[in-house]
């Protein structure tokens, strides 16, 4: 039952209201009456009614005043007044001050019972939003865990950078405030087959295990990347010097490796990236990480290896050149969705990193990657669901990984960008005919409306939208429109009910002679000789 609160200074106005309705039969409970607006503002504040129907005209403080104040305390009070002026002044004063109903006296029972019935409903729409925001909010938090996850992956792949996941995961906070990153790479290797189901068991041990290590000994974050791989990202203060940070980042790996080794008895390597002064390279420093894994000679009893060490050595990255003009090049030619330029682009800047460094396999195997993520972290910029790389064969990361030579590193990457520029044009065609469809849906349920009215409901401009309406269709969006007014048209002069005047108006057009001469060219006579 919904609580009633009845206020008016007359108390024959509020006997009367109470016997004007029979209240139980709505639901309605109406437990209390008012005589003024104090007494009023005690009920509510102690019994929190659901409704409350008060006079405007009141000794001392009004009608609207009284909502004003009732709204401020119980927000979720639906308030309905009762005035003999109609006067905009008096309507807008209690639109501001935010109740539900004004209704002119004296009112009829059909009229006050309908207003009640909508506030009810109003009250019950509330109720259901807020329920579903409980549930909501419930998933939501059940989902945190799993959500961080994600973020963590797409942070250490590439697909987003920091400073994206902050602002679109905002329900997950990252223990990465830098300014210092460096990542690293865990792979723990599995046997054999058969033991896979102990090997998943064990996966799960080591990783709630890292979580704790880290959690004590550094700030950091980590999540599974791959089939028994761990990604880890960790940050430290600007006042930290690399060594010291090198030296604390093998002291933790080494503590981790010790306890995989002691508790599990599993093989693991672990690679170490290189120190990165903002967020921006925490994905380069996970690529090189997992270079690192890769690159363990065979004598070498050694399991932690940084990306330092491995075949390029300092000396030699000094010439290295990352050829980030090519790199935007291939960007820009995606972005517009131009495959030919896409692939051209993607060639020179293989060429490029060729005419500095030769056919040198880690440093095509480390651009190769670094070229795929800012790919996966730009679709993701341009608003275009990751899904669209999932019919690519295997992960592309993991290709570019597991090829042999540089010239096979080549091949992925290059039709991985052919790809990529085949499925952003397919996207988009698919995004253009949804829009369209919706534009065509307008027209049929508001063919009154004019192209500008079109255009504005699926939030294009007048000329782009004609643009693209005439590519998709193959003819203009005023030809579409018209087909669809002269069809409802003649539907209504058929039925016979209305004046061609009217049919005109009901379609869209204002000026009748207009409408006729536009018919006829459309159905070759006059909409008077229709239906005789």
């Amino acid at each position: 039952m919904y609580k009633l609160l009845i206020v008016d200074d007359e108390k024959i106005a509020r006997e009367g209201l109470m016997q004007k309705v029979n209240w139980i039969d709505y639901g309605i409970e109406p437990t209390k009456m008012a005589e003024d607006a104090e007494d009023a503002l005690d009920i509510v504040n102690s019994d929190k009614p659901d409704l409350v129907i008060a006079d405007v005209n009141m000794p001392g403080m009004d009608g609207l005043e009284l909502a004003k104040l009732i709204m401020e305390s119980s927000p979720n009070t639906r308030i309905i007044v009762l005035s003999g002026h109609n006067d905009y002044k008096f309507v807008a004063k209690a639109l501001r001050n935010k109740v539900f109903d004004y209704l002119l006296k004296p009112v009829e029972t059909g009229v006050l019972v309908g207003a009640l019935q909508k506030a009810i409903k109003d009250i019950e729409s509330e109720i259901r939003r807020l329920k579903n925001l409980e549930a909501l909010q419930k998933k939501l938090e059940e989902s945190i865990p799993v959500i961080r996850e994600k973020c963590i992956y797409y942070l250490l792949a590439g697909y987003m950078d920091l400073k994206q996941i902050n602002e679109f995961y905002t329900q997950v906070s990252l223990d990465l405030d830098g300014p210092k990153f460096i990542s690293v790479a865990l792979t723990v290797i599995a046997q054999k087959n058969s033991e896979m189901k102990s090997f998943q068991l064990d996966m799960i041990g080591i990783k709630e295990m890292m979580q704790k290590i880290i959690k004590v000994n550094a700030k950091g974050e980590m999540a599974d990347f791959s089939a028994g791989t761990i990604g880890v990202v960790l940050n430290y203060d600007k006042d930290k010097d690399k060594k010291e940070i090198y030296n604390q980042v093998y002291l933790l790996c080494n503590l981790i490796y010790s306890k995989i080794l002691s508790i599990y008895q599993r093989d693991v390597k672990i690679g170490i990236g290189s120190i990165y002064s903002d967020s921006s390279g925490i994905a380069a420093s996970f690529s090189e990480a997992l270079e690192a894994t890769g690159n363990y000679p065979v004598s070498d009893e050694a399991k932690i290896l940084f990306f330092t060490d491995i075949s390029i050595n300092s000396s030699r990255k000094e010439h290295i050149l990352y050829p980030i003009n090519e790199e935007n090049m291939i960007i820009q030619a995606l972005n517009k969705g131009e495959v030919k330029d896409a692939k051209e682009s993607s060639e020179r800047f293989f060429n490029k990193i060729m005419d500095i460094n030769g056919l040198v396999y880690p440093v095509f195997k480390s651009y190769g990657l670094r070229l795929v993520y800012t790919i996966f972290r730009k679709i993701s910029e341009w608003d275009i669901p990751t899904d669209i790389l999932e019919a690519y064969h295997d992960p592309v990361e993991i290709r570019v990984r597991k090829s042999n030579s540089a010239k096979e590193i080549i091949k992925v990457v290059n039709g991985f960008v052919s790809y990529v520029a085949m499925s952003i044009i397919e996207k988009r065609k698919r995004e253009n005919c949804t829009v369209i469809e919706k534009a065509i849906r307008f027209m049929e349920n508001n063919s009154n409306m004019s192209i500008h009215d079109v255009a504005d409901h699926v939030y294009l401009t007048h000329s782009y939208f004609s643009v693209l309406f005439k590519k998709t269709i193959g003819k203009t969006a005023l030809e579409y429109l018209t087909s669809i007014r002269m069809g409802k048209a003649r539907q209504l002069l058929m039925e016979g009910s209305a004046k061609i005047y009217e049919v005109g108006e009901k379609v869209g057009y204002t000026d009748t002679r207009y409408f006729i001469k536009i018919y006829k060219k459309h159905f070759g006579v006059t909409p008077g000789k229709e239906g005789k």
